[in-house]
């Protein structure tokens, strides 16, 4: 369609002839230029009304009505050019759009492609992890996990993790009763475990029996790793605590106590330890094994030793239904945290130092100052309160054999209450960095919750008792050991990401190394088992191993063979 400006010169080549009227004139050119308008012809709509200005004797009504034919006819141009635009824009707009869906539709299959493959490569290295044939299983399974990075399924998220486990894992063998504690250094180079058989073994990264120590106390079997990482703390079965190098030398011992050592705890700042006895006596030692500080006041047992995060106070419980608060520096006694009635069952410190909380078994939980006043009386649970723990944002927690989970402020002002379960609680507590926390029950489940009280995933896939429950350093991954024999991994979604269960007895215990990038568990079957953790090493993977033979691979997928 030609711009009107090259219709302004049009030479009137229809005028009519000579003689004719001009009303006659003027009503072919008006009659002709509706007829286009009405056609949607607005070029030759213009070109007939603006012809009749060549009319003579055109009257002053016939002049308006020419002048009002050609506004219409340009406004109806205009109009017209604007929805032709329009439309030009809505048919580009329509094959943009089916281009994208057309696009979204191939990255969907082949998502959908990836998927299937993957899911057919997990299920192959499942078969293979069954067969014990872990570096084929890793393999596979590795390739399942590239071809999903961004979507891979549950199936194989586990497919993956057992495979690790299945390649990478290492079992440690030769204890003779429960490896009740394992500790592995930050360079991963030595790991300790201690039994109820009355050994300490220390072995290499392979699995390799380095060191067996003989004569540990069979009533407090903890180790405790120095935080300079060169030796470790142990109780002997002549009620010495004895400072072991790596190498299993004795370096210095503590003298002979009155009665069994109950407890022991090491300073944050490495330069002094402190037990608590059967005999209602707690110590300080340094670690040439040289008494620093008696604490006596306890009536009964100490079963609980912890030093402040400040190290300027130790806190010690007893079986006589108290705690009391000792200066670090000269052993000198600060005072008995008041009121409860019951048994302690658990005494923590915020991570601050400022606040206390202990559970007991008269159904409250009580809160204190880092000087060990009372601030709060907790009062809530119908049952007795088996967990307290603060966590880094100041939130508390304290659970109970009731089910139930209540959440506090720092200063004991009541948040939020859930009745997390419908069995009595058993494990609870905060992860590092304070933004989820766990409960674990009789009823054999894991429950993992924001800090805000909402319900974030349900562990359910354990058969027996749940003994112990660790978040990994960066707070993603759930570790949980089990009276089913087996130790499981998960991560915030609630996906089982690792099932170990070749252990012969029950998972007494499992953590995570300080850096995260090993998990490690122990059973009663006198084993204990340490292996990388999946998304560590999927990201340390960076180039394929040889793939067995892709028409081996297959011939799997054809027969499960």
């Amino acid at each position: 369609m030609k711009p009107f400006s090259q219709f302004v010169g049009i030479i009137f080549l229809a005028l009519p002839t000579l003689g004719s009227s001009q009303s006659q004139c003027f009503k072919e050119f008006l009659d002709l230029g509706v007829q286009a308008y009405n056609r949607e012809d607005f070029q030759g709509a213009f070109a007939n009304f603006r012809a009749i200005s060549g009319c003579d004797q055109l009257t002053t009504n016939q002049v308006r009505q020419m002048n009002e034919w050609i506004d219409k006819a340009n406004k109806g141009y205009a109009d017209f050019m604007t929805k032709a635009r329009k439309d030009a824009e809505d048919a580009r707009d329509r094959a943009l759009n089916a281009l994208d869906e057309a696009q979204q539709a191939r990255d969907e299959a082949q998502l959908q492609a990836s998927i299937s493959e993957a899911n057919r490569l997990a299920f192959i290295a499942s078969q293979e992890v069954e067969k014990g044939n872990g570096n084929d299983a890793l393999v596979l399974a590795y390739r399942a996990m590239d071809l999903t990075r961004k979507h891979p399924t549950p199936s194989i998220l586990l497919s993956f993790g057992n495979a690790i486990d299945a390649s990478y894992g290492t079992t440690l063998a030769g204890h003779d009763q429960d490896v009740l504690s394992m500790n592995i250094t930050p360079d991963h180079q030595a790991i300790i475990t201690s039994s109820a058989d009355g050994t300490v073994k220390i072995w290499n990264p392979e699995g390799a029996l380095q060191h067996t120590l003989s004569g540990i106390s069979s009533y407090c079997s903890k180790v405790i790793l120095a935080p300079s990482n060169d030796r470790f703390l142990a109780v002997n079965a002549d009620r010495k605590v004895s400072v072991y190098s790596l190498d299993g030398k004795i370096l210095a011992s503590t003298p002979t106590q009155n009665e069994e050592i109950a407890a022991l705890a090491i300073s944050h700042d490495g330069s002094t330890f402190a037990t608590g006895g059967r005999d209602g006596q707690a110590s300080l030692f340094d670690w040439q094994g040289n008494l620093i500080a008696s604490l006596n006041g306890h009536q009964a047992p100490v079963n609980a030793v912890q030093f402040s995060p400040d190290d300027s106070k130790i806190l010690t419980v007893s079986t006589d239904k108290t705690a009391r608060m000792w200066r670090r520096s000269d052993g000198t006694f600060i005072s008995t945290l008041q009121d409860p009635a019951g048994f302690i069952y658990q005494a923590a410190f915020s991570p601050d130092g400022n606040r206390i909380l202990l559970a007991s078994s008269d159904h409250f939980a009580y809160l204190y100052d880092g000087n060990g006043q009372l601030i709060q009386k907790l009062a809530g649970h119908d049952a007795p309160v088996v967990c307290a723990a603060l966590s880094i944002n100041h939130v508390l927690l304290t659970a109970s054999l009731d089910g139930k989970v209540m959440l506090w402020d720092q200063d004991g002002n009541h948040k939020v209450t859930k009745s997390a379960h419908e069995q009595a609680i058993t494990l609870a507590g905060f992860s590092p960095d304070g933004n989820y926390w766990f409960t674990g029950s009789r009823d054999h489940t894991v429950k993992i919750w924001t800090v805000e009280g909402t319900l974030k995933a349900i562990l359910n896939q354990h058969l027996g008792a749940i003994n112990d429950i660790v978040f990994s350093p960066d707070s993603q991954l759930i570790l949980t050991a089990s009276a089913d024999h087996t130790a499981k991994l998960w991560d915030l979604a609630g996906n089982l990401r690792m099932n170990q269960d070749a252990f012969q007895g029950e998972v007494l215990a499992a953590g995570f190394t300080s850096d995260g990038n090993l998990l490690w568990s122990c059973s009663s079957d006198g084993g204990a088992h340490v292996v990388d953790n999946p998304e560590v090493l999927f990201a340390k993977l960076t180039e394929h191993p040889v793939l067995p033979d892709e028409r081996q691979i297959e011939l799997y997928h054809l027969n499960g063979q």
